[in-house]
């Protein structure tokens, strides 16, 4: 019984931990980037907890914070923008510029 109810909170747990979902497409020159390019973000900015993953073969990213407000997004080793998270799913299509990334 006691791993029954252990278990049960390991698996609901994380979904009761998320603040909402992040995602959208990153390209440069008006091309999809392509996969394999990490995208970190930080949630607060300064100190925060950090969320990563890594593009598909379109430039698309999906990941998931824990903490709802201003975040930081890198994507790669770009300087990094600040971008907000909501309890609910926000998409941020991102262009990246010589190193700087800017919202579409």
């Amino acid at each position: 019984m006691k791993t029954t109810v252990l278990l049960g909170w390991l698996i609901l747990f994380p979904v009761l931990a998320q603040a909402g979902e992040i995602y959208g497409e990153i390209t440069e020159d008006d091309k999809p980037m392509g996969s394999g390019i990490e995208v970190k973000v930080i949630c607060p900015p300064i100190g925060g907890e950090t969320s990563k993953i890594k593009t598909d073969a379109q430039g698309i990213y999906r990941l998931y914070v824990k903490t709802e407000g201003k975040c930081g997004i890198t994507v790669g080793s770009s300087k990094a923008a600040t971008i907000s998270s909501y309890e609910e799913s926000v998409r941020y299509d991102l262009i990246l510029e010589k190193g700087v990334l800017r919202k579409k």
